[in-house]
């Protein structure tokens, strides 16, 4: 009898029903009832390390997008390019930024030669200014705001690389 379900199933007093649904043949008991997978309570040491493991991945499901979302940066740009003396750009427009960080990955990790130009406004008032982001990949470097508090900034990065890779300019904000 196939008792795999999306709903729970229970089963009558007393009685051990043999469960056989192709792949996942078991057996459920009194008090048991079956959820797609799994048996309630699991009925061996492989269901509890499924479960358990269910349980894990679940969990880092739902942690890793918040902690992501607690730190509060956010992509607004991003290039990528791959070849021989590659070269990866990448711009981006940051509203009410509080900081802003550029960040260059390539793999494998080589040293690379990076840079930023940067332009903020607060009211009618313009500045600009630029910096380097230098060294062996990974690569991150916080872009120096020329104003404090600006209403927008407009970021243009890119990276050189000298040899055969894939590399990746991002550009960060956060409020």
């Amino acid at each position: 009898m196939a008792t795999c379900s999306a709903t729970p199933v229970r089963r009558g007093a007393g009685v051990a029903e043999r469960r056989d649904d192709g792949d996942r043949p078991g057996w459920t008991t009194t008090g048991a009832f079956t959820v797609d997978f799994f048996t309630f309570p699991p009925e061996s040491e492989g269901q509890r390390r499924k479960m358990r493991r269910s349980l894990v991945v679940a969990v880092a499901a739902l942690v890793v997008p918040a902690v992501a979302l607690a730190s509060g940066w956010r992509i607004i740009g991003q290039g990528k390019a791959s070849g021989k003396y590659t070269v990866a750009a990448a711009s981006g427009t940051a509203i009410k930024p509080a900081a802003i960080r550029l960040k260059v990955t390539a793999s494998p990790n080589i040293r690379t030669v990076g840079g930023y130009s940067i332009q903020c406004r607060k009211g009618a008032k313009k500045k600009k200014g630029t910096g380097k982001a230098n060294g062996l990949t990974p690569v991150t470097k916080a872009v120096v705001l020329p104003i404090a508090s600006p209403d927008s900034c407009v970021v243009v990065a890119s990276a050189t690389l000298g040899s055969t890779t894939k590399m990746t300019v991002t550009i960060l904000s956060r409020r």
